[in-house]
């Protein structure tokens, strides 16, 4: 299962993506600390105690980095929005709206780019057990053109083609498909930023 650090839609004043990523912080420095103090009071007399604390610590660490990474990347940024709102048929070329507002001047890198990407999910129930289970089925990396310098609002009319072999956008009571595409914004000396938007993708029209 992938998790990308994304902003998701009408999101301009940023709050929902900044919120996400400090309670990502705050979990991860509360599992760091628990895993830190639990592999301090194991001492040397639990090898697998100390291990598990310091394994536990190590994925506490990185949730919290993976936290702080979103937080910078977004604090560099007035407001940022990824949109799509018109449906769009297989074969067709969905119209997306990509908004930048930097705070100051930023020197965009070569490694800029659009992911798209076709997703599955499933839930499953077995009593108080509810799980989801995601699957990528078709994924696609295209260019995204940006200027080497933002230093003032920018917004581009983005196309992005959606195959015609993807299954449209559709949800049932116990599992779903969709289609979303992902903005890497490439960043020199500065995290990237990564912005998400659902694609209502339409059954082909046979005629």
């Amino acid at each position: 299962m992938k998790w990308y650090p994304t902003s998701r839609v009408n999101d301009p004043t940023q709050v929902m993506p900044k919120l996400r990523a400090g309670c990502a912080i705050g979990l991860g420095l509360l599992l760091a600390s628990f895993g830190g103090c639990f592999a301090f009071a194991s001492g040397r007399h639990d090898t697998g105690a100390m291990i598990f604390g310091g394994l536990l610590a190590l994925v506490g660490f990185l949730v919290a980095g993976g936290g702080a990474r979103v937080f910078v990347a977004h604090s560099a940024f007035h407001s940022v929005a990824l949109e799509c709102s018109t449906p769009t048929p297989l074969g067709g070329k969905a119209a997306v709206d990509l908004t930048l507002a930097p705070k100051k001047p930023l020197t965009l890198g070569p490694g800029s780019k659009l992911v798209l990407e076709c997703v599955e999910e499933a839930v499953y129930s077995a009593g108080t057990d509810r799980r989801t289970y995601s699957e990528v089925l078709h994924t696609e990396t295209l260019p995204l053109q940006l200027p080497s310098t933002l230093s003032d609002l920018h917004t581009a009319k983005l196309e992005v083609p959606i195959p015609v072999d993807v299954p449209p956008t559709w949800s049932g009571s116990s599992n779903r498909f969709y289609t979303r595409v992902v903005a890497h914004i490439d960043i020199v000396s500065w995290p990237d930023l990564a912005l998400e938007a659902r694609i209502e993708v339409l059954p082909e029209v046979k005629r």
